[in-house]
């Protein structure tokens, strides 16, 4: 069987237990159960296809936020603003989130999905060569993530001064951060009422999630409370 713990392991409490054809039920039953007790994990039990659950979505959901960003001409800040607080995602948004896991992991994540998937899945309509273009580009150039010089956010020194810049997703090119400032995004029913070009981002980057999630039962898990319980902790 497959355990596939997320990082921070220490602080993220998901893990996907993945059975195989000849599996015994009760060997699987013993580690979901030692991983539960001994290890305060939250088991979800799932298939064995790409991406698992969590990792599946996941993968589908930046990709998607990335891709309806450049088509509505939003700023790293400006998505990082609405595909965060309002959704109950961490500040870290999705351009954020990518430099904390490290953008060579997620290129390489993004990549094998695209590989794996079947042509009719929805991630090819929003794994956009160009977005993988720019992460190319930025591990090329040493630029992966918090754990290098930066990633889509970098800190640039100016004599003795830190200077926050942030990608510009039209040019490739560092520029100085600045604050989104989006009076919709105070909550997600409100953002996601609001006909405004963040409301609709909003709408579309949630709606094709949601859909997407439930597009993927049972191929990825047999039912729908196995796939909100892996996002719920994931």
């Amino acid at each position: 069987m497959v355990t596939h713990f997320f990082n921070p392991t220490r602080y993220m409490r998901l893990l996907e237990v993945v059975p195989g054809p000849d599996s015994d039920p009760a060997t699987v039953d013993a580690v979901a159960q030692f991983a539960d007790v001994a290890l305060g994990k939250s088991v979800v039990r799932c298939n064995d296809s790409p991406g698992f659950i969590a990792n599946r979505l996941g993968i589908a959901w930046m990709a998607t936020s990335m891709a309806e960003a450049v088509d509505a001409g939003l700023t790293v800040e400006e998505n990082d603003a609405i595909i965060g607080k309002p959704m109950g995602i961490p500040n870290t948004g999705v351009f954020g989130l990518v430099d904390f896991v490290g953008v060579g992991i997620a290129r390489e994540s993004m990549t094998s999905m695209g590989n794996l998937l079947p042509k009719t899945d929805f991630y090819h309509v929003v794994n956009r060569d160009s977005t993988l273009t720019i992460l190319r580009k930025m591990v090329a150039e040493g630029y992966t993530g918090r754990q290098g010089p930066g990633g889509f956010y970098r800190l640039k020194r100016d004599g003795g001064a830190k200077i926050k810049e942030a990608i510009d997703l039209n040019t490739g090119e560092y520029r100085p951060e600045h604050t989104a400032d989006i009076p919709e995004a105070k909550n997600l029913a409100t953002l996601l009422a609001a006909d405004t070009k963040y409301g609709r981002f909003a709408a579309r980057v949630l709606g094709a999630t949601i859909s997407y999630a439930a597009s993927i039962v049972p191929s990825a898990a047999p039912d729908i409370e196995s796939i909100d319980e892996a996002m719920r902790l994931g």
